[in-house]
């Protein structure tokens, strides 16, 4: 299963939608038997990491994306 850019606007996050996003994904992914959830978060997404360590994510800082355009 693959899901692309999701995220919720700035000036929804205290209105509790961040949870119920996140509690849905989990609840899809348990549903289709997924056995592991992993994601990217942009660098300028400041807040993100600490939402992403309260629901039990572990943030590891190994990967790095990679862009080359080709014209």
């Amino acid at each position: 299963m693959y899901l692309d850019d999701l995220y919720v606007r700035e000036k929804f996050l205290n209105q509790g939608i961040r949870n119920k996003l996140f509690d849905k994904i989990l609840e899809i992914g348990k549903t289709e038997n997924c056995y592991k959830m992993k994601w990217q978060v942009s660098k300028w997404n400041k807040n993100a990491p600490e939402f992403y360590k309260s629901r039990g994510a572990i943030i590891d800082k190994v990967e790095i994306n990679c862009d080359l355009k080709l014209d």
